[in-house]
């Protein structure tokens, strides 16, 4: 199926907070809609590095039950990054998911929060789809599969929806170690 997954929707009502970097929220107000649907709280945080870059806050505050904009320069909302804020609101919205969408590194950053408060942190892979249907292999990145190995999955097919806990982040251009295919020399 061309351009993969989406976004696994809990089945009874939990407490979901969305995390969303620039246009990487994007994708985030689609899911918000199904969560509120299937009864869930969702709170939201939006990032951006200026006012000018913070995606769709309107619709945001639209679909969600609580809207906090943050900007690493202070011109909207609250000054910083959405990882200043998050550990905090996972402790005050009882949250049970975290699913986010932006940069590589905010997500990597992300996925570090939620580990240490145990909770399940889908995230969107943003990486540049060529083709989006899986020919031309420039979406890769390292998913560790169920033996503990990293396998280059393709974004566009394989994801681009995966458990945080499951990516290779610290990889940055580079083969890890415990690679599939990858012999130490």
């Amino acid at each position: 199926m061309p351009l993969g997954n989406s976004f696994s929707i809990p089945t009874t009502p939990v407490n979901c907070i969305l995390v969303g970097g620039g246009y990487g929220s994007a994708p985030l107000f689609a899911l918000a809609e199904k969560l509120k649907a299937r009864g869930c709280k969702v709170d939201m945080l939006l990032g951006a590095s200026t006012a000018a870059k913070v995606f769709a806050p309107i619709e945001g505050k639209r679909t969600v039950d609580s809207l906090s904009i943050i900007t690493e320069d202070g011109s909207t909302g609250l000054p910083g990054k959405v990882t200043d804020y998050l550990s905090q609101l996972i402790t005050n919205s009882k949250a049970d998911i975290v699913y986010s969408c932006g940069p590589m590194g905010m997500m990597a950053a992300l996925t570090e929060i939620t580990k240490k408060h145990n909770i399940y942190h889908h995230v969107s892979i943003e990486e540049s789809m060529s083709c989006g249907i899986g020919i031309c292999m420039a979406c890769v990145v390292p998913i560790k599969n169920s033996n503990g190995i990293f396998e280059m999955k393709r974004s566009c097919i394989d994801g681009p929806i995966v458990d945080g806990e499951l990516v290779g982040w610290e990889a940055k251009g580079k083969l890890l170690p415990n690679t599939w295919g990858h012999d130490e020399f």
